[in-house]
């Protein structure tokens, strides 16, 4: 069986996704749906070279998700299909409409409110990410238990690559540490501490202005990173959405529970191999 897999921030590049439209042009309602949702043409965002504005969380996580979508239309059209869906991040939210559990307008709609409160709320702070190479998880937690410092590890990506986030004075002084104990960090081009505790007021704006959203029913079974698990409460998505921005992404223990549900092979559909590199390690 296979599945579905879905990526997230930081994936994005300049012309990412035109080879595609220009091959499938019948395609180009994703782009004009997000289009008339964001109030500003997406294609040229997505074709542009434009790499500062794209790297803006405010256009990335929209941009990303139409590649994403892009990409699952034509794995349709080539009969290709998944037994599962998972996203890492902000891929939860393609991984959704891939899953039928909202609607390619509704996938719009909540990335518009969640881009906007990401980029304000990221705006106010002085939110860091960083990767860490090089080192086992539990080695990173213990640095960070040791640290003294609000710095947390916010995805947990594969058994020796992880990503910390917490105010960038914390972060700078945890991968000095990291460092010294013979590990590898690398600043992200983030604009905040994204699923961490210091997004808790982004997470709160982002569940009240999205309580009245619908939500279906999956239609393959989805995979959560906040649970790492597949998910099988539906009740109250806003407030598990608003818990997904401040909680860490269990992306390792989603793949294992993959695994163990029968999944053998992983489909990335976006732009980039992030999450295909990330499997391998795992």
């Amino acid at each position: 069986m296979t599945a579905f897999i879905f990526p997230g921030q930081g994936s994005q590049s300049p012309g990412m996704g035109e080879e595609y439209l220009i091959s499938f042009p019948e395609l180009e309602y994703v782009f004009d749906t997000a289009s008339g949702i964001l109030g500003y043409d997406l294609k040229e965002v997505c074709f542009g070279s434009q790499t500062e504005k794209l790297n803006s969380t405010l256009y990335s996580q929209p941009a990303i998700a139409a590649v994403c979508v892009l990409c699952f239309e034509i794995a349709k059209k080539h009969v290709l299909t998944g037994s599962a869906v998972a996203g890492h991040s902000l891929g939860e939210y393609p991984a959704m409409y891939a899953a039928g559990m909202i609607d390619l307008e509704s996938m719009f709609k909540l990335l518009k409110i969640r881009a906007e409160i990401s980029h304000e709320h990221s705006r106010k702070g002085t939110g860091k990410m960083a990767a860490v190479l090089k080192l086992q998880v539990q080695t990173v937690e213990d640095i960070l238990k040791e640290s003294g410092t609000d710095a947390a590890i916010a995805n947990y990506n594969s058994p020796l690559q992880s990503v910390i986030a917490g105010t960038a004075e914390n972060v700078d002084a945890v991968c000095d540490i990291i460092k010294q104990k013979g590990g590898r960090a690398v600043p992200l081009k983030v604009s905040g501490a994204f699923h961490h505790p210091l997004m808790a007021a982004a997470s709160d704006d982002f569940r009240e202005q999205i309580r009245d959203f619908k939500f279906s029913p999956p239609e393959t079974p989805f995979y959560s990173n906040l649970t790492g698990g597949k998910l099988t409460d539906f009740t109250d998505m806003p407030q598990k959405l608003a818990n997904h921005m401040c909680n860490p992404v269990l992306f390792t223990k989603q793949l294992r529970a993959m695994r163990t549900d029968g999944i053998t092979s992983f489909t990335e559909l976006g732009p980039g191999k992030v999450l295909t590199k990330l499997v391998e390690q795992n």
